[in-house]
């Protein structure tokens, strides 16, 4: 192989991998606002209340990305 074709698959292995890079970026900053967890908030419930084996309640349901303090 001669440097230019080697040069030229280093290039190419570089802007594959920052194209995944900025696609995972985007990923994680659109895909959390479409997605509702409180649909699952029965579900959830319903798990709990079985494995205690008492009635449980949820006041509200929330996942988080990144661990962190409240702001509030």
């Amino acid at each position: 192989m001669t440097k230019d074709t080697e040069g030229g698959k280093r290039r190419h292995k570089r802007l594959w991998l920052a194209g995944a890079a900025v696609t995972a970026i985007v990923a994680v900053v659109v895909v959390p606002p479409l997605v509702s967890v409180s649909r699952y908030k029965a579900r959830i419930t319903q798990l709990i209340s079985a494995s205690l084996g008492r009635p449980v309640r949820l006041s509200s349901v929330e996942v988080r990305l990144l661990p962190g303090r409240d702001l509030c």
